[in-house]
């Protein structure tokens, strides 16, 4: 005899089976649930209480919980209303867990588009899409300023492999409200230059799922980068910013835009990393 039988016949702590109970028509106790803790319970249990019978009389509490669990009464009763009750509420939770498993996609709309981004995609392919997002890219030069922006992999900060500056980046810093993709540098020895420099270091050096995730939450963001750069020295800083500086020119070239069918090209906000 477990701990729930032992307080009543007619209880239980499962909440699936709880609600499957009241779908039947079996009426809660006037104590309807108690919360326990304690010695042999992990964690903390809600336990359930019920009447002996549905309010029609045509279902017995008891025997119900019983034939929850009791996969010879399901086969033998697959038409009654209680299976068909288990048989939602189990598969709502393989349907749950199914969704769990799966990655989710990052919502991205810019100037009347809109691409649905997978949270895991390489640095590389967020490119890919967001390219389609800012510009036409029929710009052959264009192409191959952003190609030699984002290809290499060539510097290495504590230990992490820095990404180039890339638009799949630059989105990240603009979603984030960094200054610097603006052109703006904040004062030295402030907060907010403190939160841009750390901000443009995470977002480059990262773990590119964990950039992207946290980016859509400002303050995750923020905690995130002060996590990560928390572990960097003042020499690591300084060779990620030359090195972030070197690109910056490459990507600005990129960023062009066209506006209108007749008008000239307008660069978008250049990248001002601090050295």
């Amino acid at each position: 005899m477990n701990a729930i039988t032992h307080i009543s016949s007619t209880a239980t702590s499962n909440t699936c089976l709880a609600a499957a109970l009241t779908a039947v028509g079996i009426p809660l106790a006037e104590k309807p649930f108690v919360r326990i803790v304690g010695d042999g319970i992990r964690g903390e249990r809600t336990v359930w209480f019920f009447d002996p019978q549905s309010a029609d009389n045509c279902f017995q509490t008891k025997e119900l919980i019983e034939a929850w669990n009791d996969d010879s009464w399901h086969l033998a009763n697959p038409e009654h209303p209680f299976a068909y009750i288990k048989c939602a509420l189990l598969n709502r939770e393989r349907l749950v867990d199914k969704v769990k498993q799966d990655v989710p996609l990052a919502c991205v709309k810019r100037r009347g588009k809109i691409a649905f981004i997978p949270l895991d995609a390489s640095p590389r392919t967020e490119d890919q899409f967001l390219r389609h997002l800012w510009n036409p890219m029929n710009d052959i030069d264009r192409q191959t300023h952003l190609s030699n922006a984002f290809h290499e992999l060539e510097t290495i900060v504590a230990g992490h492999a820095m990404r180039p500056l890339s638009l799949a980046s630059y989105d990240v810093l603009l979603r984030t409200g960094n200054p610097l993709v603006k052109g703006e540098t904040p004062e030295d020895g402030t907060p907010e230059f403190t939160s841009a420099i750390m901000g443009f270091v995470f977002t480059h050096c990262a773990p590119w799922p964990e950039v992207v995730r946290a980016s859509f939450n400002t303050q995750t963001f923020r905690e995130s980068a002060l996590i990560f750069c928390g572990e960097l020295t003042p020499a690591d800083f300084q060779i990620a910013f030359k090195r972030l500086e070197e690109q910056s020119r490459e990507l600005e070239a990129a960023q062009v835009d066209t506006i209108g069918d007749i008008a000239g090209k307008k660069p978008l906000p250049a990248m001002n990393p601090a050295t």
